[in-house]
């Protein structure tokens, strides 16, 4: 039996400053209790962004359970495109941006 991560709270190193904790010791690819989520929630809360280390293996069907535990996902328009558009579009993006910096520096 696995047990309550109660102890959550003192073990959590900040990463930087005010912002995010890094949770250690958790499989996610094993289903949590509601206690054991109400721990993490909680985590998320108190310090906005968690790391979760060492959840090698994990599937895109076990990611989606664990974050619709936080509430709907919302999926942005740009994963829904083919990524060879994805790509291009990066490149594209890159370009403008480097020819607007060098062209700002001339001046």
């Amino acid at each position: 039996e696995r047990r309550l991560i109660s102890w959550l709270r003192s073990i959590l190193p900040r990463i930087d400053g005010a912002l995010g904790a890094e949770i250690s010791g958790l499989r996610l690819s094993e289903e949590l209790s509601n206690a054991e989520f109400d721990e993490i929630y909680q985590a998320f809360l108190d310090h906005h962004v968690i790391f979760f280390r060492g959840q090698a293996g994990l599937t895109p069907e076990v990611q989606r359970r664990f974050a619709r535990r936080f509430g709907a996902q919302v999926l942005n328009a740009w994963s829904a495109l083919p990524c060879w558009l994805r790509l291009a579009l990066t490149i594209i993006l890159t370009a403008a941006l480097i020819y607007w910096f060098v062209s700002g520096l001339s001046e």
